[in-house]
């Protein structure tokens, strides 16, 4: 027994695989777009998340799409074990990025503009301080 009939599970799925493409896909453009931009290392780590998110919808999406479609797994289990695995290793590189995206904010905050990155004590006081803070 399903919460949701197969043809509303097999339209959500189906919305959720369009909108990741689209929605991704925009702000890739967006971001490409703009020289200002693809300056800025926060930019570059969203643009690589939404690639990575366009990736993981087309390659992770349509067969469970197709099996609710069906309403029975036909890929066996090496395809069901490839699929489980692929959707692991993007979440684990979802976690990467955001962490890799708090470490760039955590930086931009304890560097001022215009100062010298030499003054190597106050920076690793400051970064302590900060992600001490940021944590609680």
């Amino acid at each position: 027994m399903y919460i949701l009939s197969r043809p509303v599970q097999c339209l959500l799925i189906l919305l959720i695989l369009l909108s990741a493409l689209v929605i991704n896909a925009l702000v890739v453009h967006n971001i490409c777009e703009s020289d200002l931009k693809l300056r800025s290392v926060n930019f570059l780590l969203i643009q690589h998340l939404c690639v990575s998110d366009c990736v993981g919808a087309a390659l992770v999406l349509p067969a469970p799409l197709l099996a609710t479609a069906r309403g029975r797994w036909d890929f066996g289990s090496a395809v069901c074990k490839a699929n489980s695995t692929l959707n692991i290793a993007l979440w684990l590189q979802h976690f990467i990025m955001f962490a890799l995206l708090k470490v760039d904010r955590s930086m931009a905050t304890c560097l001022p503009i215009g100062e010298s990155k030499g003054k190597g004590n106050n920076f690793k006081i400051s970064f302590i301080y900060h992600l001490d803070v940021s944590q609680q």
